[in-house]
């Protein structure tokens, strides 16, 4: 993707701000924040108006959001981020402050209204998510090289299956191919189950060892340059436990066809 994208973010924020009646917004959600900003630490708020973005942070941040919010007041500060922010929302003269009641916590909005002043706090219900659902050509192009990393790391790992190698010991191998090929991170906790146990969609990978004849369930995914893949695939070890499974499988082809 060439150039900032979150010019753009802001520009459709704006409207969407003058259409919820709104001369401000206020986030303290990393998602958002990165989604608008650029920025990927884990505490910030961002602070948008008509004519300014805002990104607050403390001392452990201000280095780095400097390099990642570019176009941005970037500001450090120093107690409370709730405080700060409506400081900062007072003295810019605004009168009513949009935040999405989805990715507030009721302890931050509780400490954002208590130091309010002269600006309202006003829900507006999936102001930023409504834009993040719509993905540019870069973040689908990145979407897609999450998908390729994670399909890439478990064809290396299937391959690599031995009799005896545990669920715990797959699921790591599996999380550091991902790094291997340039992930951030696992999407979520990876899942790898052998066996009876792989009747389980969402079990916790453990110490039971892999046997010849095993059905293995892979749930997993990784994240580049911010952006998750998922993917589940279901293999089988050596034989083919019985003809009950030839049976599933043609069923699923089936439904995918």
């Amino acid at each position: 993707m060439m150039g900032n994208p979150t010019a753009g973010r802001l520009d459709r924020l704006r409207g969407a701000m003058a259409a919820a009646g709104g001369d401000a917004f206020v986030s303290l959600s990393p998602p958002a924040n990165e989604y608008l900003s650029g920025f990927r630490g884990s505490t910030s708020a961002v602070l948008v108006t008509a004519d300014t973005a805002a990104l607050l942070c403390d001392f452990r941040y201000i280095e780095q959001a400097g390099a990642q919010a570019a176009g941005w007041e970037v500001s450090e500060v120093e107690g409370a981020l709730e405080a700060r922010a409506e400081e900062w929302l007072a003295g810019a003269g605004c009168r009513t402050a949009l935040f999405e009641p989805a990715r507030l916590t009721v302890a931050q909005h509780d400490s954002l209204r208590a130091a309010s002043g002269s600006a309202a706090l006003t829900a507006a219900p999936g102001l930023v998510d409504r834009l993040r659902e719509i993905k540019d050509a870069g973040e689908i192009a990145k979407m897609r090289e999450a998908t390729r990393v994670a399909e890439e790391a478990l064809e290396t790992v299937l391959a690599g299956l031995r009799p005896g190698v545990t669920e715990r010991e797959t699921a790591a191998r599996l999380e550091h191919e991902f790094m291997l090929r340039g992930a951030q991170k696992a999407s979520f906790d990876t899942i790898v189950l052998f066996g009876a146990r792989s009747s389980l969609p969402h079990g916790v990978p453990g110490p039971r060892p892999l046997e010849k004849g095993d059905i293995v369930l892979v749930d997993c995914g990784c994240v580049v340059d911010s952006y998750c893949s998922d993917l589940t695939r279901t293999a089988v070890f050596g034989n083919i436990p019985g003809s009950w499974f030839e049976e599933i499988h043609a069923c699923v082809h089936a439904a995918q066809a």
